[in-house]
Parts: C-alpha cells; sequence; structure tokens
C-alpha cells in the first residue's frame, strides 16, 4: 500500500463533533480556478510576512494553487476567512498545494526566522493516509522540503496554532512556502483549514542576565554576553583512518554520522560550513550530503566533489553554510559509487553505535555495525562549524518602577549597578541587544531582566527577606525567589477573598495564574521572618 503521510505529527481530537472547516458553497470568495505564479519578482515579498486572508481571494500576496480544490472562504477560521482544501469530488493519489510567492531573506543573517500558521482538519475517517505537509522551497537543491506532516490518524481537530524554526530554509534565502494536502481517498476527509500564517524573525540576547536584592535598597544587575564566536570540528571517529569500507553495487551508499537535537543546544547560532572525510582507495566518485530530521528525512544540501584525492582527508567547503537548527537532528555524510576499492574510511573503534555509523544500502538507513556486527568502527567523517561573523554592537538598558519606565542606560550614560533608590515600589530591568554583521543589523526588543521588590522595614539588613517576582506583568506563570524559605504564598483578589495557596517550604516557588482572568491581584508571602504583600498583574 502506497503511504503519503510517511512522518506523522497528527494531533488529538479536541471536541467529537467539529466544523472547523464547514464550508457554504454560495460563499466562496475565490472562484475555484486554478491559480498560477502571478510574476512578482523575489524581492517583492519580504519579511514579516502575514496573510490573514482578509483580501477574499489568493491573489493579494500572489499564492499558487495547482488545483481548484483550494478555496479562501468566509464560513470558516481563527476568525475567518480562511484557506480550505476542500475536494469537490472524490480523488484518489492526489497531490495539492497551496505556494507562496518568492520570499526575501538574503541578507539576513541575525537571529531565528519563524513560520506560524493556526491548522485544522474536519475528517472522516481516521486512516491516517490522509495528509497535510508544510514544506520549505530549498534553493540550493531546487525542491521543496517537508518540514512537518499532520494526518487524520486521530481523526478531527480544531484550529491549534503552530510554531516551526525555519531558520535552516530561509536565513539569507529567498525561498517559499507550501502546503501541500495529500493522500489515497479524499473522501476520508472533510476538508483541511489554514489561517493566519505568520513569517518574521526574532533577534534575542541570548545571554544570562539576573537581577537580585542586595539590602533594602540596592539592587544589583548581572548579566554576560552570548559566548563568544564557535569555530570547531564535530566529529564521533578519533580522527586517524585505520582502513575503508565498500560495496559491490553500482547504487552505491550513502554514508553518515547523526547528532540528536540535545547534543546541538551547545551549537545554537553555528553554521556548518565545512566537511571532511577520509576517502579510501579506489575509483570512488563522492557527493556531500546534509541532511536534517528523524532518519535522515530532510536533504537540505548534496555536492558533488570534484577530484577526490583517495587514501587521504578530503575538505570540502560547502557551497551555502547550512544552519544549525537545534530542534531536529543533523546528518552529515556523502554518497559513493566506485567500481574498485572501498571508498569510506573508518577508524579502529570502538562505534559509538547508532550516531558516529550510519550507511544507506538501497533507502535502508542502519548502522554498520547492523550490516557486519565485526565492523566495530566509526567513519572518518567530520563537520566543521562555526558562529556566523557578527557583532553585538549595542546594549540598552531600560528600567520600570511600578510599570513606569524611569531610567534608560547605555555605553554613554552607564546603568548603576548596584541601583540604590530611596523609593518603595517594584523595579523592573529590560535590556534590547542590537546584533549587526556585514549584511544585517536586527535589535532583540525589550527582554526582562527580573523584577525586585523594594520595601523597607525596621529589620536589621542581616535580617530582611529579599524577594524577587518576574515576569510581572505576567502570562500564566510567575516565579518567585526569596532569601528565606517560603512558609505560604497566597493569590487574593481585589476583594480580598483568597484565590490560591500554596506551602512550598523553599526558597524558590512557581505559581501557575493560568486559571484567572486579566487584572491586578495581591500575592501574599509569608516566611519566619516577615509578611509581605506584593501587586501582581496579569495579562491575556
Amino acid at each position: 500500500m502506497k503511504r503519503h503521510c510517511v512522518i506523522s505529527y497528527s494531533l488529538q481530537a479536541l471536541c467529537l463533533v467539529l466544523m472547523c472547516c464547514t464550508i457554504t458553497f454560495a460563499n466562496y470568495s475565490d472562484d475555484r480556478s486554478v491559480i498560477t505564479a502571478n510574476g512578482k519578482q523575489p524581492n517583492d515579498l519580504s519579511l514579516p510576512f502575514i496573510e490573514d486572508w482578509n483580501s477574499g481571494s489568493f491573489t493579494g500576496n500572489g499564492w499558487e494553487i495547482s488545483s481548484a480544490d483550494w478555496v479562501v472562504t468566509p464560513d470558516t477560521g481563527n476568525p475567518s476567512p480562511s484557506a480550505v482544501f476542500n475536494p469537490l469530488v472524490a480523488v484518489s493519489d492526489y497531490s495539492d498545494y497551496l505556494m507562496s510567492e518568492m520570499i526575501n531573506a538574503e541578507g539576513m543573517t541575525e537571529g531565528i526566522i519563524y513560520l506560524d500558521f493556526d491548522i485544522c482538519l474536519q475528517s472522516v475517517n481516521p486512516t491516517g493516509q490522509e495528509c497535510l505537509h508544510v514544506q520549505l522551497w530549498n534553493t540550493f537543491l531546487n525542491n521543496f522540503q517537508t518540514v512537518k506532516t499532520y494526518t487524520n490518524e486521530e481523526g478531527s481537530f480544531d484550529w491549534h496554532r503552530d510554531t516551526l524554526n525555519i531558520k535552516s530554509y530561509a536565513m539569507n534565502r529567498t525561498f517559499r512556502v507550501r502546503f501541500m494536502a495529500e493522500g489515497e481517498n479524499s473522501t476520508d476527509i472533510s476538508c483541511w483549514g489554514i489561517d493566519n500564517i505568520n513569517i518574521y524573525r526574532e533577534c534575542s540576547f541570548n545571554g544570562t542576565m539576573e537581577t537580585s536584592l542586595v539590602n533594602d535598597s540596592c539592587i544589583a544587575i548581572e548579566y554576560s554576553p552570548p559566548p563568544p564566536n564557535l569555530a570547531e570540528w564535530i566529529h564521533w571517529d578519533d580522527g586517524v583512518n585505520l582502513s575503508s569500507f565498500g560495496i559491490n553495487d553500482p547504487d552505491g551508499m550513502d554514508v553518515a554520522v547523526r547528532w540528536e537535537p540535545a547534543a546541538l543546544v551547545y551549537y545554537e547560532g553555528t553554521e556548518l560550513t565545512q566537511v571532511a572525510f577520509y576517502a579510501g582507495v579506489g575509483d570512488g566518485n563522492y557527493t556531500v550530503k546534509i541532511w536534517t530530521g528523524a532518519n535522515a528525512s530532510n536533504l537540505v544540501l548534496q555536492q558533488p566533489l570534484q577530484n577526490p584525492f583517495p587514501g587521504n582527508w578530503n575538505y570540502v567547503t560547502l557551497s551555502s553554510p547550512v544552519p544549525i537548527d537545534i530542534s531536529q537532528e543533523l546528518w552529515i555524510g556523502y554518497h559513493t559509487t566506485t567500481f574498485t576499492g572501498n571508498p569510506a574510511g573508518f577508524d579502529d573503534g570502538p562505534a559509538i553505535d547508532g550516531y558516529g555509523n550510519m550507511i544507506n544500502l538501497n533507502g535502508n538507513w542502519m548502522t554498520l555495525l547492523q550490516y557486519n556486527p565485526q565492523q566495530d568502527a566509526n567513519w572518518n567523517l567530520q563537520g566543521y562549524v562555526q558562529s556566523a561573523e557578527r557583532e553585538l554592537t549595542d546594549i540598552t538598558f531600560y528600567l520600570f518602577k511600578d510599570n513606569v519606565q524611569i531610567g534608560t542606560y547605555n555605553q554613554f550614560n552607564p546603568m548603576p549597578n548596584p541601583y540604590c533608590t530611596s523609593e518603595e515600589g517594584e523595579y523592573c530591568f529590560y535590556l534590547n541587544a542590537a546584533w549587526e554583521s556585514e549584511t544585517d543589523y536586527c535589535e532583540s526588543g525589550l527582554e526582562l531582566m527580573g523584577c525586585e521588590q523594594v520595601v523597607f522595614n525596621s529589620l536589621k539588613e542581616a535580617e530582611s527577606t529579599r524577594i524577587s517576582i518576574y515576569p510581572n506583568p505576567a502570562k500564566d506563570v510567575i516565579t518567585i525567589h526569596s532569601s528565606l524559605p517560603l512558609d505560604w504564598v497566597s493569590v487574593f483578589n481585589l476583594s480580598s477573598i483568597e484565590l490560591i495557596s500554596v506551602s512550598p517550604g523553599s526558597t524558590a516557588a512557581s505559581l501557575d495564574l493560568s486559571g484567572l482572568k486579566e487584572g491586578i491581584y495581591l500575592l501574599l508571602l509569608q516566611t519566619e521572618k516577615s509578611v509581605s504583600f506584593h501587586k501582581i498583574i496579569l495579562l491575556e
């Protein structure tokens, strides 16, 4: 049986009776004619890109559809209108897309590019064979790469917002976004819905920052910039060639080394710029390949190597650096074919099994030990990762007292540290970081460093309880730090009705306020030596 939905990220249905993409045929705002690319130049669309379908058609932002089964309808959305895939007649083995115009992110080197959208499904039969693929155009491979796939395996689901990190597909490139409806039998679904598409870039500070009370009247500010630029080889082998491996197959083989997301966290913000491998003896041909995702599901770059040097390390500078995406696996490897000899060099082991010894034969990935239990080794295969050439050009600090800005500090007007005051109140410190490269400039926007409550009392400084509450204002969760264990933490509304009460028994506590409405509340904190009230603001 042909499977269209290889990678499944299906969502649990939110209700039994669901009409997320109900359509009244009289209300179609498109004429259900196929729309092709409108001839816009790649630089006509830029970031941030927003599509809410309020234009009532696909032509406003130059969307292309492959069939009349994609429509813009005012009958549904989050809120309406929305784009809907709704087959008019039963079709089998179908593939119909909704594709954006080219979007220009060339020159962007800083931060992360995200794709947000709302999605829903009205399913008929939960077969798991009807899919919606979210895909990005790969400029270098000249094809689309699937970033995420939804299926009807668990039935219908209501409008749900998803956020995808698309840096490795979009940064410093022109790209397209495509929603591909695909499946075996269109009668197993009623419709897919897509709404509120937002493609944007964020440039976070990525350093450490915190505040703390020094005494009743002074606040210490501590921060450190992100780590310096990285430049190092990543690998599983010992760097020394023992021998080489090959198979007698005209289709050749792929060999690769892989890293899971947890192993890539340290390399966030870096790029893969070079690949090195030891070419064995023989007349092998080599094509360097870079994949992302589980089981090397997305090929993001392939680059033939001209004039390889057998019996030596070969160093290949990638035609386009590949940003390290710490949300998914990274695979580094090459494809090789040879008529004589063994093309793939390896070390003397032992194998880092499942990481340093992957091999693909006839479309099936396995470890070298699975292929041959006697081959306990790692490929002589390495990747060079380095930070993009960039500079943290400016940091500006902003000080708020009781939600009112009272100070701005920068390199020309340094912030006092510690910051001391003669007025009680809640003091919150924010920073804005500016990043710059040869082709780009990007600011982080206000990022909260920390908030401290200044309350004067008659206790000696050594006996005072130091309290930190953040974030404030908050959306759902607040964190409390105290210099003494917290005996009781309570939340009251302005009518003095107790809404939440916990006994942490430690110097730190987190409160989930998601069940409360937007507004102002009082927070009571009780320790062995003090009782204090603090105002907290809850936002939607």
